[in-house]
């Protein structure tokens, strides 16, 4: 199998988990950008200003990573539209010197949300939370996509979901 495949959803839906175990079977995996960059910069007030800082860092940092990618599977845990949703939460409009590329995505997968964990780089509330959800699932449609719901259930049984999910779209090839 070939493609890219994002794995999305609000803070605290398994993203993380799911693509561990993508590694863990096997599966070539883009972490998640976002999550160094934030951690780089925690020490920073959180203003406008520097929420900016960091969706230019972490869409720049995207844009680098996916351009290396080959036509092998890879699953991301999340991709480059998912920085389009954040601009938008925070600011409800793009800035004027960003542009987003045409994405080459095969599919979206969309994890519904687990209950929230704060982990020490988290600070949405449950609200904040569904509210980012939401604004992703919006985001990709805007982009052209039709994101695949990811039900709650184990690791394994998520896994295997987005796996027969994949073959469907490539009817049934390997």
């Amino acid at each position: 199998m070939t493609g890219r495949y994002v794995i999305t959803g609000g803070p605290s839906s398994g993203k993380t988990t799911l693509i561990e175990e993508f590694r863990s079977r096997g599966h070539k995996v883009l972490e998640e950008i976002a999550r160094i960059v934030i951690s780089k910069r925690q020490g920073y007030e959180a203003t406008n200003e520097e929420w900016d800082i960091r969706q230019r860092m972490i869409l720049e940092r995207q844009l680098k990573q996916e351009k290396t990618l080959g036509d092998e599977l890879t699953f991301l845990d999340r991709g480059i539209i998912d920085n389009y949703a954040y601009f938008m939460l925070r600011n409800n409009k793009i800035p004027e010197d960003t542009s987003f590329p045409k994405c080459d995505y095969s599919q979206i997968f969309v994890l519904d949300r687990l209950p929230l964990v704060y982990d020490g780089l988290r600070t949405e509330t449950e609200e904040e939370a569904e509210r980012v959800h939401r604004m992703l699932i919006n985001a990709y449609k805007k982009f052209g996509y039709a994101p695949v719901h990811v039900p709650v259930m184990s690791v394994d049984r998520r896994v295997d979901f987005i796996l027969k999910n994949i073959q469907k779209l490539k009817g049934g090839k390997k």
